[in-house]
């Protein structure tokens, strides 16, 4: 036993607010929070891996659809084929969602992301050129690949992050319809979305790394309230630099290069559900 649907990514496109309306529904349940990055090493292959993965749902009622969600899950090539693990371990029934934003407003969001939290500069072009992850989470075609020859079509719902954030409720009520979970709500989710980098607060070390600890990601966060977990986090962290200076011309081409042919390849694989952002544009 282990989650019946995966929430795959990508990063900065909604998966944090998804998890709080999906958490907020009597049908839906994350007994290991969210992140919990199971599936990013061959780990959960052994017998003690899949053991643990699997003990983590194994108290849900029957009718409860355990979740399991990482944007970390559609950053390939960095953590080798996740969606053949996914498979190998939770078989071929598998769901998944995947959330997709235009692909040039998620890496500067990525990018103001990371710079807030201490873990690269604020020059977009510099981090551009130092860091792939800003472009490889935004080749959604080349993520999604793996995950639809292991599953299929079928198995996937995809989403817009730009449609999510209008139609919060329908989409999560879509979600639950794809996932055959009760939708009711037993509380109301949080209005503002989860995880806006403006205004975000960086942690201090020691705080992060605790924070990183499996204990704390698997036990403690899942039972803490969000509430209480906010306070302890402006208690441990300080204000965040500046915004970040926007990309310029030459880094916004090498995106738009690198998205098109993506674009296109996505429209082979979903036909008429694939999305389709004007690259020129970020409005």
């Amino acid at each position: 036993m282990g989650p019946r649907l995966l929430i795959i990514g990508a990063m900065k496109a909604g998966t944090s607010s998804l998890y709080e309306d999906l958490r907020a529904m009597r049908g839906f349940a994350f007994p290991i929070g969210k992140e919990p990055d199971n599936l990013l090493t061959d780990d959960v292959l052994t017998q003690a891996g899949r053991e643990a993965y699997a003990n983590a749902y194994a108290d849900l009622p029957r009718d409860v659809v355990g979740v399991d969600a990482s944007a970390q899950y559609t950053l390939r090539p960095h953590f080798g084929d996740v969606a053949s693990r996914a498979r190998d371990v939770l078989g071929p029934d598998l769901r998944l969602v995947y959330v997709m934003r235009h692909p040039i407003a998620r890496a500067i969001s990525h990018h103001h992301f990371d710079a807030a939290m201490g873990w690269g500069s604020l020059d977009f072009d510099a981090e551009l050129e130092r860091n792939p992850y800003f472009i490889d989470g935004g080749r959604y075609a080349y993520q999604l690949e793996p995950w639809l020859d292991a599953f299929g079509t079928d198995q996937l719902l995809p989403i817009t992050f730009e449609h999510y954030i209008k139609n919060r409720g329908e989409v999560a009520r879509q979600v639950a319809d794809f996932a055959n979970a009760d939708p009711t709500p037993e509380r109301a989710p949080p209005r503002a979305p989860a995880h806006q980098t403006s205004g975000i607060r960086r942690q201090r070390p020691l705080a992060q790394r605790l924070a990183r600890l499996p204990a704390y990601r698997r036990i403690v966060r899942p039972l803490v309230p969000n509430t209480l977990r906010q306070a302890a986090h402006r208690a441990t962290s300080d204000a965040a630099p500046p915004r970040p200076s926007p990309p310029s011309q030459v880094s916004i081409d090498r995106m738009v290069e690198a998205f098109e042919p993506d674009q296109r390849r996505l429209a082979e694989l979903l036909g008429p559900a694939a999305p389709s952002w004007d690259l020129g544009s970020l409005s």
